[in-house]
Protein backbone atom coordinates (compact mmCIF):
# COMPACT_ATOMS: atom_id res chain seq x y z
CA UNK A 1 0.00 0.00 0.00
CA UNK A 2 1.25 3.43 -0.92
CA UNK A 3 1.54 6.19 1.58
CA UNK A 4 2.05 10.11 1.19
CA UNK A 5 3.15 12.78 3.22
CA UNK A 6 2.02 16.08 2.17
CA UNK A 7 4.01 19.58 3.03
CA UNK A 8 3.13 22.77 2.72
CA UNK A 9 6.22 24.66 1.27
CA UNK A 10 6.87 28.23 2.07
CA UNK A 11 9.54 31.08 1.53
CA UNK A 12 11.60 32.51 3.77
CA UNK A 13 10.90 34.32 7.32
CA UNK A 14 8.11 35.93 5.33
CA UNK A 15 6.44 32.75 5.02
CA UNK A 16 5.46 33.90 1.50
CA UNK A 17 2.76 30.16 0.15
CA UNK A 18 4.86 29.18 -2.76
CA UNK A 19 2.73 25.47 -3.13
CA UNK A 20 2.01 21.81 -1.92
CA UNK A 21 4.86 18.71 -2.36
CA UNK A 22 3.29 15.48 -1.93
CA UNK A 23 6.00 12.51 -1.19
CA UNK A 24 4.82 9.15 -2.30
CA UNK A 25 6.14 5.84 -1.22
CA UNK A 26 4.63 2.12 -2.96
CA UNK A 27 6.96 -0.40 -2.40
CA UNK A 28 10.74 0.93 -3.30
CA UNK A 29 9.35 3.31 -5.40
CA UNK A 30 9.73 6.97 -4.30
CA UNK A 31 8.55 9.85 -5.83
CA UNK A 32 7.47 13.59 -5.19
CA UNK A 33 4.93 16.19 -6.86
CA UNK A 34 4.89 19.97 -6.66
CA UNK A 35 2.09 22.43 -7.33
CA UNK A 36 2.90 26.17 -6.98
CA UNK A 37 0.23 27.71 -5.07
CA UNK A 38 -2.28 30.11 -6.98
CA UNK A 39 -1.00 33.05 -4.76
CA UNK A 40 2.79 32.18 -5.77
CA UNK A 41 1.64 31.86 -9.64
CA UNK A 42 -0.23 35.34 -9.58
CA UNK A 43 2.65 36.84 -7.93
CA UNK A 44 4.16 39.92 -9.41
CA UNK A 45 7.54 38.90 -8.25
CA UNK A 46 7.02 35.13 -9.26
CA UNK A 47 10.10 33.11 -10.13
CA UNK A 48 10.92 29.42 -10.99
CA UNK A 49 12.16 28.09 -7.24
CA UNK A 50 14.03 25.79 -9.41
CA UNK A 51 15.03 24.90 -12.60
CA UNK A 52 12.65 21.86 -12.64
CA UNK A 53 9.92 23.56 -11.87
CA UNK A 54 8.16 25.54 -14.97
CA UNK A 55 5.15 28.06 -14.44
CA UNK A 56 2.37 26.12 -14.04
CA UNK A 57 -0.97 25.14 -12.33
CA UNK A 58 -1.35 21.86 -11.13
CA UNK A 59 1.15 19.16 -9.75
CA UNK A 60 4.04 17.97 -11.51
CA UNK A 61 5.81 14.83 -10.75
CA UNK A 62 9.21 13.99 -9.99
CA UNK A 63 10.66 10.60 -10.17
CA UNK A 64 14.67 9.99 -10.22
CA UNK A 65 16.16 9.56 -13.35
CA UNK A 66 18.25 6.49 -11.84
CA UNK A 67 18.37 4.62 -8.18
CA UNK A 68 21.06 6.84 -6.52
CA UNK A 69 19.31 10.29 -7.83
CA UNK A 70 17.14 12.00 -5.18
CA UNK A 71 13.17 11.83 -5.88
CA UNK A 72 12.62 15.68 -4.90
CA UNK A 73 12.91 18.65 -7.17
CA UNK A 74 16.41 19.78 -7.29
CA UNK A 75 15.88 23.00 -4.99
CA UNK A 76 13.91 20.83 -2.34
CA UNK A 77 17.32 18.22 -2.97
CA UNK A 78 19.27 21.03 -2.05
CA UNK A 79 18.00 20.80 1.44
CA UNK A 80 18.14 17.48 2.28
CA UNK A 81 21.02 16.17 4.66
CA UNK A 82 24.48 15.35 3.26
CA UNK A 83 26.03 12.31 3.59
CA UNK A 84 26.86 12.80 7.25
CA UNK A 85 23.52 14.21 8.32
CA UNK A 86 21.90 11.13 6.82
CA UNK A 87 24.06 8.86 8.68
CA UNK A 88 23.19 10.71 12.29
CA UNK A 89 19.09 10.63 11.64
CA UNK A 90 19.85 6.93 10.62
CA UNK A 91 21.76 6.06 13.60
CA UNK A 92 19.39 8.19 15.88
CA UNK A 93 16.10 5.89 14.21
CA UNK A 94 18.00 2.87 14.68
CA UNK A 95 17.85 3.60 18.17
CA UNK A 96 14.62 4.79 18.61
CA UNK A 97 13.73 1.77 16.52
CA UNK A 98 15.44 -0.52 19.00
CA UNK A 99 13.37 0.90 21.40
CA UNK A 100 9.83 0.96 19.65
CA UNK A 101 9.51 -1.67 17.13
CA UNK A 102 6.58 -0.13 15.40
CA UNK A 103 8.85 2.74 14.12
CA UNK A 104 8.87 1.77 9.88
CA UNK A 105 12.07 2.39 8.53
CA UNK A 106 13.13 6.09 7.43
CA UNK A 107 12.01 7.48 3.97
CA UNK A 108 13.25 10.10 1.74
CA UNK A 109 10.66 12.63 2.84
CA UNK A 110 11.79 11.53 6.69
CA UNK A 111 15.16 12.72 5.88
CA UNK A 112 14.04 15.91 4.31
CA UNK A 113 11.95 16.46 7.03
CA UNK A 114 14.71 15.98 9.97
CA UNK A 115 16.49 18.37 9.15
CA UNK A 116 16.01 21.69 11.31
CA UNK A 117 14.52 24.81 10.25
CA UNK A 118 16.44 27.17 11.12
CA UNK A 119 19.82 25.65 9.42
CA UNK A 120 17.77 24.33 6.43
CA UNK A 121 19.98 25.85 3.35
CA UNK A 122 18.36 28.36 1.70
CA UNK A 123 14.82 29.93 1.66
CA UNK A 124 12.05 26.84 1.63
CA UNK A 125 10.65 26.17 4.27
CA UNK A 126 8.03 23.18 4.96
CA UNK A 127 4.75 22.93 6.79
CA UNK A 128 2.73 19.99 7.37
CA UNK A 129 -0.99 19.35 8.13
CA UNK A 130 -0.81 21.01 11.31
CA UNK A 131 1.18 24.22 10.88
CA UNK A 132 4.14 23.45 12.11
CA UNK A 133 7.62 24.13 10.46
CA UNK A 134 9.93 20.65 10.38
CA UNK A 135 12.18 20.52 11.84
CA UNK A 136 11.26 22.91 14.53
CA UNK A 137 12.90 23.11 18.57
CA UNK A 138 10.66 24.68 21.09
CA UNK A 139 11.32 28.34 21.92
CA UNK A 140 14.47 29.40 23.35
CA UNK A 141 16.37 26.30 22.42
CA UNK A 142 18.34 25.01 19.56
CA UNK A 143 19.20 22.19 17.63
CA UNK A 144 21.95 23.33 15.37
CA UNK A 145 25.29 22.85 17.25
CA UNK A 146 27.27 26.56 17.68
CA UNK A 147 30.22 27.13 16.37
CA UNK A 148 32.11 26.94 19.42
CA UNK A 149 30.48 23.27 19.83
CA UNK A 150 33.24 21.57 17.60
CA UNK A 151 34.33 19.80 19.84
CA UNK A 152 30.82 18.12 20.60
CA UNK A 153 30.31 17.96 16.63
CA UNK A 154 33.87 15.93 16.34
CA UNK A 155 32.57 13.75 19.17
CA UNK A 156 29.09 12.93 17.84
CA UNK A 157 30.58 11.73 14.54
CA UNK A 158 32.77 9.40 16.19
CA UNK A 159 29.80 8.15 17.84
CA UNK A 160 27.91 7.59 14.20
CA UNK A 161 30.41 5.35 13.53
CA UNK A 162 29.98 2.90 16.90
CA UNK A 163 27.65 0.43 16.94
CA UNK A 164 26.87 0.81 20.76
CA UNK A 165 27.51 4.63 21.45
CA UNK A 166 26.19 5.73 24.88
CA UNK A 167 27.07 9.36 24.11
CA UNK A 168 24.88 11.86 25.56
CA UNK A 169 23.93 14.16 22.90
CA UNK A 170 22.35 11.23 20.81
CA UNK A 171 19.30 12.37 22.84
CA UNK A 172 19.15 15.30 21.04
CA UNK A 173 18.76 13.48 17.72
CA UNK A 174 15.68 12.04 17.87
CA UNK A 175 13.80 11.26 14.56
CA UNK A 176 10.17 11.62 14.18
CA UNK A 177 7.96 9.96 11.32
CA UNK A 178 5.91 12.39 9.43
CA UNK A 179 3.19 10.76 8.01
CA UNK A 180 0.24 13.13 5.64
Amino acid sequence: MASRTQLQVFLGRAEKPLGRLIFVKDGQREFSQFAYSDEWLADAQFFDVSPDLTRQSGYQLRKPPTQSDTCFFLALADTEPDAWGRRVIARAHAKARARDASLGPLTEADYLACVDDFSRVGALRLRDGNGHYLRNVADGTRSTPAFLELEKIFLASRAARCLHCDWPGWQALTVRKHGS
